[in-house]
């Protein structure tokens, strides 16, 4: 028997999510059994093992003070056994259409065999057809006195709104690492194995806040073995890593078609799956989305425009439809991704990479002269990008364009462009939110990953004698500068 399997949690006490342990005991202790309920949280998690606790308890002959169920009486036995004619689980990814649901509701007008009441488990509810789940709704309503549903999904957005409003949720979050070392220590004891507190920590990381997942890569690990050290479960967890959805969205906002493709090849030889990684990047991105709505967390991958947010979105959930139908996993994948990149990426790389030995200036004063790295790679702009950078705010707004002219790019280092501005009264317009926000998203489009921008006041170029005529140089905006009267009046247009 799988391990997973074997210390399958048989009472409330023993849920290893804190979240649904402490809402199925509220809800035991009232007394009050709603007739249908929703487990919804991420795989892994336990929402099962929940819904056959929760069967036992209510059908339990023998119940503890707290509700708990004995786990000795025939029903408990039948229930842990699998063989209970009133607990009836049901896969709605394999019976998910209108005449499954018509049967249903035929059968839970019969009566109990021997239990109190009849436990229906409906597990991954949201792949019920939109008939089938409307079919199910006066059933769900108003079931027979004798009847209790306990529907478990992954995704209850799925689920139309007419069904979730029916239900009683309990939301199973995401397995937390001590809760997830509480379950492997556990499991270490029973197995009796010797593991380094250390090497529970990588399995935790690894199983990414799934129960099941951690189970399954420790009992990998102790094939053969009684002992496990933290360098024994690195170096297993390392070798056997695939790459996450957000990672794989980081290669792909470089666009580089090259590095995307060989990312893909390589998650897919060890094992990968590519219809999880689309899942995942499609549900990443939607949290971004709504995080640059200002819905949510702030900190989803902040290097994509809103607009590039959308468009991924829907270049995924392109090639989701397609999956089932190519004759390699990862193809609908890699096609719709070159097609992508070929529609937004750059003919050319935005930035250039030189070698740079000359020491870091100081800065004295709040005034700075060029910077570059002692000794390390640092990404400048070429000329020709930042008149593409000016083109495009120009466009956007043109008071933050006016700004630029009085102003120049120090280094960049692949993350932070440091700019230069000649006079104070710009630096702080250019601070402000509402421009700061326009020009790093603009250089962010442009270079294809996230830019922040770092102002600091800078002495003006020195003057040149060209033709008799004093002008001040500034290759990379090509302009002379302007006084700070003039550049007042672009913005303030007065």
């Amino acid at each position: 028997m799988t391990l997973y399997l074997k210390y399958r949690p048989q009472t409330i006490g023993e849920l290893d999510s804190t979240s649904a342990r402490e809402g199925l005991k509220k809800i035991i202790a009232s007394g009050k059994i709603p007739h249908a309920l929703l487990f919804s949280g991420p795989k892994g998690i336990g929402k099962t093992s929940a819904a056959r606790i929760l069967a036992k308890a209510i059908n339990c002959e023998k119940p503890g003070k707290s509700g708990e169920p004995c786990n000795r009486c025939m029903q408990c036995e039948a229930v842990t056994k699998g063989n209970s004619l009133d607990v009836i689980e049901m896969d709605a990814a394999s019976n998910r259409g209108i005449d499954d649901i018509r049967s249903l509701r035929e059968a839970v007008k019969l009566s109990p065999v021997s239990a109190k009441t009849k436990v229906y488990v409906v597990d991954e509810a949201h792949m019920l057809t939109l008939e089938a789940a409307n079919a199910f709704l006066k059933t769900l309503e108003e079931p027979p006195s004798h009847v209790v549903f306990i529907l478990a999904t992954t995704n209850p957005e799925k689920l139309i709104p007419t069904v979730r409003s029916r239900l009683t949720n309990i939301v199973f979050t995401k397995a937390s690492l001590p809760e997830i070392k509480r379950l492997l220590s556990r499991v270490a004891k029973g197995e009796k194995w010797k593991v380094d507190d250390e090497a529970f920590d990588v399995v935790a990381l690894a199983a990414d806040g799934s129960f099941r997942d951690a189970i399954k890569i420790i009992e990998q690990m102790m094939v053969g073995e009684t002992e496990l050290s933290q360098e024994k479960a690195r170096s297993f967890v390392t070798q056997n890593k695939t790459i996450t959805a957000k990672q794989y969205i980081e290669i792909i906002a470089k666009k580089d078609i090259k590095a995307i493709i060989e990312e893909l090849e390589a998650m897919i030889n060890k094992g990968g799956s590519v219809r999880e990684l689309i899942d995942g990047m499609i549900a990443s991105l939607h949290e971004s989305l709504l995080a640059k709505l200002g819905v949510g967390k702030t900190d989803a991958f902040d290097y994509l425009i809103r607009n590039e947010s959308v468009s991924l979105i829907e270049v995924l959930m392109v090639a989701q439809k397609k999956y089932s139908d190519t004759p390699l996993p990862q193809l609908s994948l890699e096609m719709e991704l070159i097609a992508w990149k070929q529609k937004t990426g750059q003919d050319k790389p935005v930035v250039s990479v030189v070698k740079n030995t000359k020491p870091r200036d100081k800065v004295t004063n709040g005034h700075s002269e060029d910077v570059v790295a002692n000794g390390n790679v640092d990404l400048k702009f070429e000329s020709d990008v930042w008149q593409k950078v000016l083109s495009q705010v120009r466009q956007k707004n043109v008071s933050v364009e006016a700004l630029l002219r009085s102003s120049k790019p120090l280094d960049f280092d692949g993350k932070n462009l440091r700019l230069g501005v000649y006079y104070k009264f710009h630096k702080e317009r250019l601070e402000a939110d509402v421009y700061r926000k326009t020009l790093e998203d603009i250089l962010t489009s442009v270079v294809g990953s996230p830019v922040r921008v770092v102002c600091i006041l800078t002495d003006q170029p020195k003057k040149k004698v060209i033709g008799g005529i004093k002008k001040t140089g500034n290759a990379l905006t090509e302009n002379t500068d302007i006084d700070i009267m003039e550049a007042a009046k672009e913005i303030f247009g007065s």
